[in-house]
């Protein structure tokens, strides 16, 4: 009986002990399985045990990683040092849940995230004297939330744009107004007073302030809207000067611009407007690569490309074309990088410092108006970008415009503007022009005199935005008339906007505000006379 009952207790230890070797191999297999590394810590002697997935997942051995905190303290990022230990410490001081998210080296130098978490033990007497835990690669899931975060943070950028935009839309057609009022009456004014006098002169100076002002204004327009291209005939040297205005007040003191100017007379079919754009971030972008200062270059010249030459200008097609250089002095472009700069979405800069869009659009502004772009650049030497634009074949030559006869053979015209100021500017320059005028306040009323008067009138003369009705829709109106009689609209919003290319397309001219009474009457003129009022290349 004795005996049974030391074979049965036998076989039970026997059972046991292999129920035990069976889980340890079976914990074995899935700490080896896992995608988690695990670690424990005697926080004694700072011995730590490392598992052999936590080692592959940093590419050590066991040989190259000795069981020790400072091993893993070596590895970890040193922006991330200082909150870790914090967490750790806290945890082993209050028992809260010790959950980080840090960066660890790799043996080959590349930091990758890792989540890790972990308890600590205590002791009977309630010390601290183990601490284990897991570490788990999650560097890819935290690219991805990067990612998503940009992309989130862009969309709400383009919709605070998008706002602006709008909102800036708004201010310019109501300022725009004020200016149109402000020259227009000033240059009433002129006209009775002696060139040589000083009120002449006073006068000249109000005017030159309203262009300036004119000029800020359509430079805001041209930077809120997100239109197709107006390409026609320009001057680069024009748009460049235009662009110092903006760009100065962008640069801080210790970077000096310069302009050297030698295209002046060399037209090329491109939009002002996104070409001036396209120049701005490149400008940005020297500046941000100049945080000690220095000259900033922009220069053009006219130069000829023939076939011997075209290879070393990226098979540039032979012909004649302008060039546009900026220079800076700043830190350069890595080789390895000047192929991808021009990429959507990449960027060099810190998180929130840019987009990566800047130099995807001045790429894509040369290709669509079949340009060429060079980038030369050295670390710490400063970086040159040229931009070829072809030369137009058959530019408009001043003097055409010059030429034009202005004078008017009686017509009568109905002027519909809700600014009264405006309105008034208006047809005192038209009545100087020797047309006859009837005047609207607004789209219904215009309509309304339009067809009281329709066997009278030769041209309406309308502002795209009224009140009652909108110029467009009075248009619409005129023409379900059948009336073919021409119409011009003026407009104190940006006239390579939309709605004005639309209107355009239709044959309408589309005058904006402030204009002149040169421009008004011209524009008039040629549409009277059926000539196309503006011609694209």
């Amino acid at each position: 009986m004795t005996l049974s009952i030391i074979n049965t207790a036998t076989d039970r230890e026997h059972d046991s002990e292999s129920e035990m070797i069976v889980k340890l191999d079976r914990l074995e297999r899935a700490i080896n399985g896992s995608s988690i590394g695990l670690w424990e810590w005697d926080l004694l002697t700072d011995q730590v045990w490392y598992s052999p997935r936590f080692l592959e997942l940093l590419d050590f051995t066991s040989e190259e990683f000795p069981e020790v905190i400072e091993s893993w303290q070596q590895q970890l990022h040193p922006e991330d040092a200082e909150h870790t230990w914090s967490e750790i410490e806290n945890h082993i001081r209050t028992g809260k849940t010790f959950e980080s998210e840090y960066r660890l080296a790799k043996k080959s130098g590349e930091y990758r995230w890792f989540h890790s978490q972990g308890v600590a033990y205590r002791n009977n007497q309630g010390q601290p004297v183990l601490m284990a835990g897991s570490i788990q690669d999650i560097d890819d899931l935290k690219r991805t939330e990067q990612m998503l975060d940009e992309k989130e943070a862009q969309l709400i950028q383009q919709q605070k744009l998008d706002a602006m935009g709008s909102l800036a839309g708004g201010i310019a057609h109501e300022f725009n107004n004020l200016l149109q009022a402000i020259t227009g009456y000033s240059a009433f004014a002129q006209e009775s007073l002696a060139p040589d006098s000083q009120a002449y002169r006073d006068i000249e100076q109000a005017l030159t302030a309203a262009g300036r002002a004119t000029m800020l204004t359509r430079q805001l327009l041209n930077f809120s809207r997100n239109e197709v291209a107006n390409a026609r005939d320009g001057i680069v040297d024009d748009i460049v000067w235009d662009l110092e205005a903006l760009l100065r007040p962008l640069l801080p003191e210790n970077i000096h611009f310069h302009l050297n100017l030698n295209a002046s007379n060399t037209p090329v079919c491109v939009d002002p407007q996104l070409t001036e754009q396209a120049l701005l971030n490149l400008c940005i972008n020297a500046r941000d690569a100049m945080p000690n200062g220095g000259p900033l270059l922009v220069s053009t010249q006219a130069i000829t490309v023939n076939e011997l030459a075209s290879e070393g200008f990226n098979n540039i097609s032979p012909g004649q074309y302008v060039q546009i250089q900026v220079t800076d002095t700043g830190t350069g472009i890595p080789e390895e990088i000047q192929q991808r700069i021009f990429e959507p979405f990449f960027s060099t800069k810190e998180v929130g410092k840019g987009t990566g869009l800047g130099l995807s659009m001045v790429f894509g502004v040369v290709q669509q108006f079949k340009g060429q772009l060079q980038i030369h650049s050295n670390p710490d030497q400063g970086t040159t970008v040229r931009i070829y634009f072809p030369v137009s074949k058959e530019p408009t030559m001043a003097s055409e415009i010059l030429d034009m006869n202005y004078s008017s053979g009686g017509e009568t015209l109905l002027l519909a503007e809700d600014d009264p100021l405006v309105c008034e500017v208006g047809r005192r320059m038209l009545e100087k022009g020797g047309y006859k005028v009837i005047t609207a306040s607004n789209g219904e009323e215009a309509l309304d005199l339009f067809i009281l008067h329709a066997h009278e009138i030769d041209l309406v003369l309308m502002d795209i935005v009224m009140p009652r009705l909108t110029g467009r829709e009075v248009f619409e109106h005129i023409r379900r008339l059948n009336s073919s009689v021409p119409i011009c609209f003026c407009t104190g919003y940006d006239p390579a906007a939309a709605q004005s290319e639309s209107l355009r397309s239709m044959g309408c001219d589309v005058l904006q505000k402030p204009f002149l009474e040169n421009d008004l009457l011209s524009s008039i003129r040629k549409t009277l006379n059926g000539e196309p009022a503006d011609q694209s290349c």
